[in-house]
């Protein structure tokens, strides 16, 4: 999955909500696809012009054994708290959710929330998170590809290979207001 991309476009969809505050749930240097989406998600923030306060990185693992925290174990920025957050995974988003209603808040009314990998959508009843579609059908093509051409031949080699996937909208984000433009690099705003 291309994991910078995915965390930029992702952003850039609460961007087209009016988001600017915009968090993230993820422990960084935790797994190389977390600190891809961050990336992704951070140049989205710094193509226009927007500032990122650090309190409103959220671990949501141990660092150390990789496990999730509890919804009760995630801490919450002091102060205020950004009116969307991204999450490095839908299960992370799930967790982040359930604290913040814990704390009274709803999505998407109070905080626009939106995951990665869409594993929600062949769960039971309504899929209710916004989140990027890694595409697994095309993952899957393309493992089978690679083995059945390091079994005709164990010199086979195939790269690296960034498999697109898609946004998908569903009900836990929230239009704030305008979108928030583009600033280039000449200081001209661009429409998203």
């Amino acid at each position: 999955s291309n994991n910078f991309l995915g965390g930029r476009r992702m952003v850039e969809e609460l961007l087209k909500l009016g988001h600017e505050h915009i968090g993230f749930v993820g422990t960084l240097r935790a797994t190389n696809s977390i600190d891809d989406r961050y990336l992704g998600g951070m140049k989205a923030l710094m193509e226009r012009g927007l500032s990122y306060a650090e309190g409103w990185q959220i671990d949501d693992r141990d660092p150390e054994t990789g496990l999730l925290y509890e919804a009760s174990e995630l801490r919450i920025p002091e102060g205020s708290v950004p009116g969307a957050f991204f999450c490095s995974s839908d299960r992370s988003a799930e967790l982040f959710a359930e604290r913040l209603r814990e704390m009274g808040l709803s999505i998407p009314e109070d905080v626009s929330l939106v995951g990665f990998d869409n594993y929600e959508e062949g769960g039971a009843g309504r899929p209710f998170l916004t989140t990027y579609d890694i595409n697994r059908g095309e993952m899957a093509k393309r493992a089978v590809h690679v083995l059945l051409h390091r079994i005709e031949n164990e010199e086979y080699r195939s790269g690296i290979s960034l498999i697109q996937g898609k946004c998908v909208m569903r009900m836990s984000t929230r239009r704030l207001g305008t979108p928030v433009p583009d600033v280039s690099p000449g200081g001209r705003k661009n429409k998203i």
